[in-house]
């Protein structure tokens, strides 16, 4: 067997190795599409469902006489197609169906590019002249300050409904990451939201930049890892982020 026939082949089963065995069984016709979908449904979002069910669902027969037409008619010329061994017709085959394989798994494991529109808003900062806290405002280029002990609240809405979607956040100061202590709440239109003082928040006195990430869970980038986030289209998620400044508390007990 030449080399570049057995790494082809080792390549199609490394290949088939790492796709799920709902699939492999749609793809081999042991099990019907639906089945396949049912069965991979906990651990696949539906998006991804659906696609790997258009991938794997065997073609008919009509679908495979034209493909093993159009390949004999790409490598072979018409009047010497007579003079093809089968075992060569069938290793053109076998080599057509690695690539399938391993073109499919690849478009599986990319991560696709993720835009909900999200867009993070705060509840206001204090202000000086006003004894409570001033209404919800969206978003600006200006820092938002807080004091210590008073509460904050944080939503990030989507352009639109957006569901299985989970999200993580950030505190940014001085150059160095950690994680947001709370947790986020998501409702069912994909809203996320997170609460709390700025002590329970883990935003310490000074200027931070609060980074929020929202996308599916399996994209997105771990709590507690040195991972960086990537800003840019191809992401598969959204990144929202706004400045706030932590004042000390009043001295209620001074004169």
């Amino acid at each position: 067997m030449r080399s570049s026939l057995a790494i082809d082949e080792l390549s199609a089963h490394f290949a088939q190795s790492t796709i799920p065995a709902a699939w492999l069984d749609l793809a081999y016709g042991r099990m019907s599409a639906n089945d396949a979908a049912a069965a991979m449904a906990e651990v696949e979002p539906p998006e991804l469902v659906e696609r790997s069910k258009a991938l794997f669902v065997p073609p008919s027969t009509e679908a495979e006489e034209r493909r093993l037409e159009a390949l004999l008619s790409a490598h072979f010329p018409v009047p010497a197609r007579r003079r093809v061994p089968r075992w060569l017709q069938s290793s053109v085959v076998a080599l057509a169906a690695a690539s399938l394989v391993l073109v499919i798994v690849q478009q599986i494991g990319r991560p696709r590019p993720f835009d909900g529109g999200y867009e993070l808003r705060m509840s206001s900062g204090y202000l000086e002249e006003r004894e409570g806290p001033a209404p919800a405002s969206q978003v600006t280029s200006e820092v938002e300050r807080y004091r210590m002990g008073q509460r904050i609240e944080l939503v990030v809405r989507p352009r639109e409904t957006v569901t299985g979607v989970s999200a993580v956040a950030f505190v940014v100061t001085g150059g160095t990451r950690s994680p947001l202590r709370t947790e986020p709440t998501i409702n069912e239109d994909g809203v996320v939201s997170f609460a709390g003082t700025p002590e329970a928040l883990g935003l310490p006195l000074g200027r931070s930049l609060i980074v929020v990430v929202i996308g599916p869970r399996e994209h997105l980038p771990a709590r507690d890892s040195d991972e960086g986030v990537q800003e840019n289209a191809e992401a598969p998620y959204d990144v929202v982020e706004h400045a706030v400044e932590i004042v000390a508390a009043p001295d209620l007990a001074a004169p």
